[in-house]
């Protein structure tokens, strides 16, 4: 099990990552694509123990948003030869927001939680890999309330390894703002995704005539 924060956390030298808000992106529903989506909700692994605070969850490329928002949530138990199937009607309410900074805006200060500065931060990778968000969770809240003000937190995906997603806290909004938002089927990488994931999607459902 993952540790809590230590005690006199506060007094903890956090490694800091400085990021352009224009080399992140996310993928969102498309009701929800006009909004930057900070959600105060207890669901996801770096989210508020009790909504405190809002998270929105990003990622510096397109395939670790995917894997991150869409393939998690795919059942992984398909049999050898077999491709995971994803409906066209999910895939077609998704949208890729592509993130910017705001003018004048300051780059992002994110805690580094990979290479030296999970052993800076007093915790290892179990916090971007175990089930048990109830721990990440309390661990989110201590670097959201940690002097240095940081504006996120930067972790390596657990469905992507070596890549980074990001967990960025709702005081970053003033930073941030949407650019660029494209619907995935149109995405210029969409096709590559397929190929790289190795999906299988069902062909769009006919519309009834009424």
């Amino acid at each position: 099990m993952l540790r809590a924060p230590p005690a006199g956390f506060e007094r903890v030298e956090l490694v800091l990552l400085e990021v352009d808000p224009a080399v992140l992106l996310r993928l969102a529903f498309r009701t929800r694509a006009s909004q930057l989506g900070f959600r105060a909700t207890a669901e996801f692994r770096f989210d508020a123990p009790k909504g405190e605070f809002g998270v929105l969850y990003a990622a510096f490329d397109l395939s670790t948003a995917f894997a991150e928002a869409v393939l998690r949530t795919v059942p992984q138990d398909v049999a050898p030869g077999e491709e995971p199937l994803l409906t066209y009607e999910e895939l077609a309410r998704r949208r890729v927001v592509q993130l910017a900074a705001v003018p004048g805006g300051r780059p992002l200060r994110l805690v580094k939680l990979y290479d030296e500065g999970l052993a800076a931060a007093k915790v290892d990778n179990r916090i971007a890999t175990d089930d048990d968000y109830v721990s990440s969770r309390r661990w989110a809240k201590a670097f959201h309330d940690h002097p240095a003000k940081v504006d996120g937190i930067a972790y390596l995906s657990r469905f992507m390894g070596s890549r980074r997603s990001v967990a960025l806290f709702d005081r970053s909004a003033a930073l941030i703002r949407r650019d660029r938002v494209t619907p995935l089927l149109t995405h210029p990488d969409f096709s590559r995704l397929v190929r790289d994931f190795r999906l299988a999607i069902s062909r769009p459902r006919r519309r009834r005539r009424s």
